[in-house]
Protein backbone atom coordinates (compact mmCIF):
# COMPACT_ATOMS: atom_id res chain seq x y z
CA UNK A 1 0.00 0.00 0.00
CA UNK A 2 1.51 3.52 -0.88
CA UNK A 3 1.79 6.33 1.54
CA UNK A 4 -1.33 8.31 -0.42
CA UNK A 5 -3.39 5.13 0.26
CA UNK A 6 -2.98 4.99 3.46
CA UNK A 7 -3.31 8.28 4.42
CA UNK A 8 -6.61 8.10 2.93
CA UNK A 9 -7.90 5.26 4.89
CA UNK A 10 -6.32 6.80 7.95
CA UNK A 11 -8.01 10.09 7.21
CA UNK A 12 -11.56 7.78 6.42
CA UNK A 13 -10.50 6.25 9.61
CA UNK A 14 -10.03 9.44 11.80
CA UNK A 15 -12.59 11.39 10.86
CA UNK A 16 -15.30 8.14 11.61
CA UNK A 17 -13.38 8.44 14.87
CA UNK A 18 -13.94 12.41 15.68
CA UNK A 19 -18.03 12.27 14.25
CA UNK A 20 -18.13 9.65 17.44
CA UNK A 21 -16.28 11.48 19.91
CA UNK A 22 -18.14 14.49 18.42
CA UNK A 23 -21.66 12.81 18.88
CA UNK A 24 -20.18 11.41 22.58
CA UNK A 25 -19.39 14.82 23.75
CA UNK A 26 -22.26 16.54 22.12
CA UNK A 27 -24.60 14.04 24.27
CA UNK A 28 -22.47 14.25 27.33
CA UNK A 29 -22.77 18.34 27.01
CA UNK A 30 -26.96 18.02 26.50
CA UNK A 31 -26.80 15.90 29.34
CA UNK A 32 -24.70 18.13 31.77
CA UNK A 33 -26.95 20.83 30.97
CA UNK A 34 -30.41 19.01 31.26
CA UNK A 35 -28.85 17.76 34.71
CA UNK A 36 -28.19 21.65 35.53
CA UNK A 37 -31.90 22.95 34.35
CA UNK A 38 -33.23 19.87 36.51
CA UNK A 39 -31.17 21.09 39.65
CA UNK A 40 -31.96 24.67 39.41
CA UNK A 41 -35.88 23.67 38.80
CA UNK A 42 -35.47 22.04 42.26
CA UNK A 43 -34.30 24.86 43.89
CA UNK A 44 -36.92 26.98 42.72
CA UNK A 45 -39.83 23.80 43.39
CA UNK A 46 -38.32 23.46 46.73
CA UNK A 47 -38.03 27.48 47.89
CA UNK A 48 -41.90 27.86 46.55
CA UNK A 49 -43.01 24.12 48.50
CA UNK A 50 -41.54 26.02 51.66
CA UNK A 51 -43.28 29.07 51.04
CA UNK A 52 -46.39 27.24 50.14
CA UNK A 53 -46.01 25.63 53.71
CA UNK A 54 -45.30 29.29 55.40
CA UNK A 55 -47.93 30.58 53.74
CA UNK A 56 -51.08 28.16 55.14
CA UNK A 57 -49.34 28.98 58.54
CA UNK A 58 -50.14 33.17 58.67
CA UNK A 59 -52.95 34.38 59.33
CA UNK A 60 -52.38 36.86 56.34
CA UNK A 61 -53.62 36.20 53.32
CA UNK A 62 -49.89 36.30 51.70
CA UNK A 63 -49.46 34.31 48.14
CA UNK A 64 -47.15 31.84 48.30
CA UNK A 65 -45.31 33.19 45.51
CA UNK A 66 -44.62 36.68 47.23
CA UNK A 67 -43.11 34.55 50.13
CA UNK A 68 -41.04 32.56 47.45
CA UNK A 69 -39.48 35.31 46.32
CA UNK A 70 -38.73 37.02 49.04
CA UNK A 71 -37.35 33.62 50.62
CA UNK A 72 -35.31 33.01 47.17
CA UNK A 73 -34.06 36.57 47.68
CA UNK A 74 -32.92 36.18 51.44
CA UNK A 75 -31.23 33.02 50.40
CA UNK A 76 -29.29 34.60 47.67
CA UNK A 77 -28.32 37.90 49.44
CA UNK A 78 -27.01 35.65 52.72
CA UNK A 79 -25.61 32.79 50.14
CA UNK A 80 -27.80 29.99 51.33
CA UNK A 81 -28.19 29.89 47.34
CA UNK A 82 -25.63 30.82 44.94
CA UNK A 83 -26.25 32.99 41.95
CA UNK A 84 -24.82 30.65 39.45
CA UNK A 85 -27.37 27.50 40.54
CA UNK A 86 -30.57 29.28 39.42
CA UNK A 87 -29.30 31.90 37.04
CA UNK A 88 -30.04 29.63 33.70
CA UNK A 89 -33.57 28.83 34.77
CA UNK A 90 -33.75 32.53 36.02
CA UNK A 91 -33.07 33.85 32.76
CA UNK A 92 -35.34 31.37 31.08
CA UNK A 93 -37.92 32.79 33.24
CA UNK A 94 -37.16 36.09 32.25
CA UNK A 95 -37.07 35.75 28.48
CA UNK A 96 -40.43 33.93 28.70
CA UNK A 97 -42.22 36.45 30.82
CA UNK A 98 -44.71 37.55 28.25
CA UNK A 99 -45.89 34.16 27.81
CA UNK A 100 -46.07 33.91 31.54
CA UNK A 101 -48.57 36.79 31.73
CA UNK A 102 -51.01 35.34 28.90
CA UNK A 103 -53.30 33.69 31.40
CA UNK A 104 -53.60 36.24 33.49
CA UNK A 105 -54.62 38.63 30.54
CA UNK A 106 -57.10 36.02 29.31
CA UNK A 107 -58.52 36.49 32.54
CA UNK A 108 -59.27 40.32 32.62
CA UNK A 109 -60.47 39.48 29.03
CA UNK A 110 -62.99 37.48 30.45
CA UNK A 111 -63.88 39.42 33.49
CA UNK A 112 -64.66 43.02 31.07
CA UNK A 113 -68.16 42.94 31.47
CA UNK A 114 -67.41 42.78 35.20
CA UNK A 115 -64.69 46.00 35.24
CA UNK A 116 -67.14 47.99 32.57
CA UNK A 117 -68.06 51.64 33.80
CA UNK A 118 -64.73 51.44 36.69
CA UNK A 119 -62.20 52.48 33.78
CA UNK A 120 -61.58 55.84 35.31
CA UNK A 121 -61.49 54.86 38.63
CA UNK A 122 -58.77 52.09 37.79
CA UNK A 123 -56.66 54.31 35.61
CA UNK A 124 -56.85 56.51 38.55
CA UNK A 125 -55.80 53.59 40.68
CA UNK A 126 -53.17 52.50 38.40
CA UNK A 127 -51.30 55.90 38.05
CA UNK A 128 -51.84 56.48 42.18
CA UNK A 129 -50.20 53.14 42.90
CA UNK A 130 -47.03 53.41 40.55
CA UNK A 131 -46.41 56.94 41.61
CA UNK A 132 -46.81 55.47 45.44
CA UNK A 133 -44.07 52.68 44.11
CA UNK A 134 -41.53 54.63 42.61
CA UNK A 135 -41.42 57.22 46.08
CA UNK A 136 -41.14 54.03 48.06
CA UNK A 137 -38.27 52.71 46.16
CA UNK A 138 -36.43 56.21 45.93
CA UNK A 139 -37.06 56.32 49.81
CA UNK A 140 -35.38 53.11 50.01
CA UNK A 141 -32.93 53.28 48.11
CA UNK A 142 -32.11 57.02 49.90
CA UNK A 143 -31.86 55.23 52.83
CA UNK A 144 -29.80 52.46 51.64
CA UNK A 145 -27.62 54.83 50.67
CA UNK A 146 -27.52 56.79 54.00
CA UNK A 147 -26.94 53.74 55.77
CA UNK A 148 -23.85 53.07 53.64
CA UNK A 149 -22.17 56.26 54.29
CA UNK A 150 -22.93 56.01 58.13
CA UNK A 151 -21.33 53.08 58.11
CA UNK A 152 -18.36 53.91 56.38
CA UNK A 153 -18.06 57.32 58.11
CA UNK A 154 -18.16 55.07 61.35
CA UNK A 155 -15.52 52.33 59.93
CA UNK A 156 -13.07 55.56 58.77
CA UNK A 157 -13.52 56.67 62.17
CA UNK A 158 -12.83 53.69 63.59
CA UNK A 159 -9.32 53.10 61.82
CA UNK A 160 -8.62 56.42 62.50
CA UNK A 161 -8.81 56.02 66.72
CA UNK A 162 -7.73 53.01 66.12
CA UNK A 163 -4.48 54.29 64.13
CA UNK A 164 -3.85 57.13 67.00
CA UNK A 165 -4.34 54.64 69.80
CA UNK A 166 -1.42 52.57 68.06
CA UNK A 167 0.85 55.84 68.57
CA UNK A 168 0.90 55.93 72.07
Amino acid sequence: MNKSAFFVVFMLFYDCKEQQVNSKVKEIFMMQKVSKILVQMAIFSGVLFVSAVISSFLPLPIPASVIGIILLFLALHTGIIKLAWVEDLGETFIANISFLFVPSSISLITSLDIIKGQELKILGLIFFWTLVAMVAVMLIGDGIQWGKAILAKHASASATLGHVSNRE
